[in-house]
């Protein structure tokens, strides 16, 4: 199927002053587009940042400039793999974001630290396979009642890809192979081509989705970097994961001090599905790969306090 060949996702920026609109379309399909809703300048300073990264990669010549590739390999498949948390939240703290999200959600978010920084190198011809690495975020952080926010950081059209989903895949359930570890891809036949939707994405747009619709990356053949972020928020009502830097790790017991200095302590069962690189399910021999002091996790708990998932930050 040819990236020009999908259909357009809906806009909905004439549903932002009609909350029973908001809510509708957001059952029906799993997410929201809205756009020219986010401040250019919020944008661009990020962006900025990412762009000083690249240079010093030789990735791309001038940081004040289109983000033409130089053809130099980046040395990662993920050209930047972190930042420090100020950039990020810089971004969603600007009013136009926030609101937004207030809107969206009726109630405040509360940003947790699982961003993606995403400097996609360009290929030279498409692939036979047009959706890439298709897959649910919430089926590797269940437990966690988030919103997907995916922003572009520069104008991308049909060739330099972007981002696609597949909407109303939010009220199927896990699409995953559970019996296809470690990183439990979602058969090939578990959607079709037809249900797939992306449109051109401009400075300013914003792609809010739910943690069940399943989404996957398109070939970007242009002379370009394609340069996006995600973020994520959970609404304040929901329960909330527990977020700290690991102090210790022993026989199950998972201690953590939280960013106001208060400490939790989880006990970790045969059950928790900690995550490795890839979103793979660790075995316990491997746990500590995660679970070493000063790196800052995610817990994700179930209804009885058990944890469910734990990953690191970011």
């Amino acid at each position: 199927m040819k990236t020009t060949d999908i259909p357009p996702l809906r806009e909905s920026n004439d549903a932002l002053d009609r909350p029973d609109l908001l809510k509708q379309r957001w059952a029906d399909d799993g997410y929201l587009f809205f756009r020219n809703v986010i401040d250019p300048a919020a944008i661009g300073a990020l962006r900025a940042e990412y762009m000083r990264r690249l240079k010093d990669q030789g990735l791309v010549d001038a940081v004040d400039a289109p983000p033409v590739w130089t053809g130099v390999p980046s040395a990662s498949p993920k050209p930047i793999e972190r930042m420090d948390e100020q950039h990020w939240r810089r971004l969603v703290s600007d009013p136009s974001f926030s609101e937004l999200m207030s809107t969206v959600l009726g109630e405040t978010p509360n940003w947790i630290p699982i961003v993606s920084y995403r400097a996609k190198v360009p290929v030279e011809t498409s692939s036979p396979e047009t959706f890439h690495n298709r897959h649910q975020d919430g089926y590797f952080n269940a437990g966690i009642d988030f919103r997907i926010c995916w922003v572009p950081l520069m104008d991308i059209d049909s060739i330099l890809g972007g981002l696609t989903i597949a909407p109303g895949t939010h009220k199927r359930g896990p699409l995953h192979n559970d019996d296809a570890p470690p990183t439990y891809d979602i058969p090939r036949d578990a959607i079709a081509d037809s249900e797939w939707r992306r449109s051109d994405y401009h400075v300013g747009d914003v792609l809010i989705f739910h943690h069940l619709v399943a989404h996957a990356a398109l070939d970007n053949v242009s002379d370009k970097l394609r340069l996006s972020i995600d973020v994520r928020a959970v609404p304040a009502s929901s329960p909330q994961p527990i977020i700290g830097e690991v102090t210790a790790f022993d026989d199950h017991l998972l201690h953590l001090q939280r960013s106001d200095d208060s400490e939790a302590c989880v006990r970790l069962n045969d059950e928790t599905y900690v995550r490795g690189i890839g979103n793979a399910r660790l075995k316990q021999d491997e746990w500590t790969s995660v679970l070493y002091p000063g790196n800052q996790v995610i817990v994700a708990v179930d209804g009885s306090g058990d944890p469910t998932v734990v990953r690191s930050a970011v």
